[in-house]
């Protein structure tokens, strides 16, 4: 894990995660701030995280599913006002794979995952 702890993995994660989202969503067309913020936002909640995650979970290998685990098992810096302790857990999870794949360089991995999450969210985003 590169020496960083749950939490670390995650804090990076997140910032890794809804970078890629704003790429994404730029990619496809969305220009205007507002509703990029509006997207991006819809996709990077603690609820939108967790359901990401049940959405990738088969997807993950043995390695990925290690940066969740974890991630998930850190202790949380402060609860959550949106979202479930459950949900989330499993958002820093989710966090902590995109920073393990960050801290490993395979930004094609983390792009792909992101691309599966986001044409499941919004198909009408890639139907070109």
């Amino acid at each position: 894990m590169n020496g960083l702890n749950g939490a670390a993995l995650a804090y990076l994660g997140d910032a890794v995660f809804e970078l890629e989202i704003r790429k994404l969503m730029v990619e496809a067309g969305i220009h205007r701030p507002q509703n990029l913020h509006t997207h991006v936002a819809e996709l990077t909640s603690g609820k939108a995280q967790a359901w990401a995650f049940s959405l990738i979970e088969s997807m993950l290998n043995a390695h990925e599913i290690g940066f969740f685990k974890h991630g998930r098992n850190a202790k949380l810096s402060k609860k959550s006002r949106r979202a479930s302790m459950q949900e989330a857990h499993t958002s820093s999870g989710f966090e902590a794979i995109f920073g393990g794949l960050y801290m490993q360089e395979d930004t094609a991995r983390i792009a792909q995952l992101c691309r599966h999450i986001v044409q499941t969210k919004h198909p009408e985003f890639f139907a070109n």
